[in-house]
């Protein structure tokens, strides 16, 4: 479904049918042994960030909405559904603009992905990923003048982007959101659910459902070594593994 509102700002609202997350950004598990042969050449280098980009250069949003075949907001089935995943404590470094990852033969995503660039600080579960340094997180703000080399003729004149000045195109952006996003602020340290997607990134998974923060103790509690609870940001649910442990970090 799509609606147009006042020919410039454009909300367009797809109805995704997954297994379970939608858009076709994560590795899912699968009887078959994939040899996967597809380099990685998406740039390491971010030339922007996201606090660059001023509200009046947002031309438009593009929302997608999602059908779940089961519950997202539990940290168990994220993990069970996606391979070569991992959970990791990072701190936040810069924040990119929005691009579209290369596609492959196993990996193709109409949708673009924003660069995080991180400090690995400790791998609580699954894969060691010390040395990973970008994640990426789907959506963001992509720029127009990038948007025009992915979308086909007829989208980009219902959305009336192929109006815009060539400076435009290089200055504005459109904004790609979900209901269940969550902003990551530089400087800032999380757990995050990540997965690695067929084209050798490792993704945050869910966007949101996958991001967590560490609880400060109580100062009251008497334990020697008291345990730092991890809640998830959106739903304030506590982490746990693919088996629903509970997981935390001691202080």
């Amino acid at each position: 479904m799509r609606k147009f509102i006042n020919s410039r700002w454009f909300i367009i609202s797809i109805l995704c049918l997954g297994t379970l997350i939608v858009y076709g950004s994560l590795s899912l598990k699968s009887k078959q042994n994939r040899d996967n042969k597809a380099t990685n050449r998406v740039a390491t280098e971010i030339q922007a960030t996201t606090e660059d980009i001023e509200n009046h250069q947002i031309y438009g949003t593009f929302k997608s909405e999602a059908s779940w075949a089961t519950d997202p907001t539990e940290p168990k089935n994220l993990l069970e559904i996606t391979e070569n995943n991992a959970i990791l404590k990072v701190k936040v470094k810069s924040i990119g603009e929005a691009l579209f990852l290369e596609s492959t033969e196993d990996f193709n995503d109409p949708n673009p992905y924003t660069p995080i660039e991180v400090i690995v600080k400790n791998s609580l579960y699954g894969e060691k990923l010390d040395k990973i340094n970008t994640i990426y997180l789907k959506g963001g703000h992509i720029k127009i003048y990038d948007l025009l080399k992915k979308l086909d003729q007829d989208t980009i004149e219902k959305m009336g982007i192929d109006t815009l000045s060539e400076e435009d195109q290089k200055t504005m952006y459109v904004s790609y959101e979900t209901d269940y996003d969550y902003s990551l602020k530089p400087n800032e340290e999380y757990v995050l659910i990540v997965a690695k997607n067929p084209n050798n990134i490792y993704t945050v998974v869910a966007n949101g459902y996958g991001i967590f923060k560490e609880e400060k103790p109580s100062t009251n509690l008497k334990a020697a070594t008291p345990k730092i609870q991890i809640k998830n940001v959106l739903t304030d649910k506590n982490l746990t593994d693919s088996k629903g442990k509970e997981l935390s970090i001691k202080k």
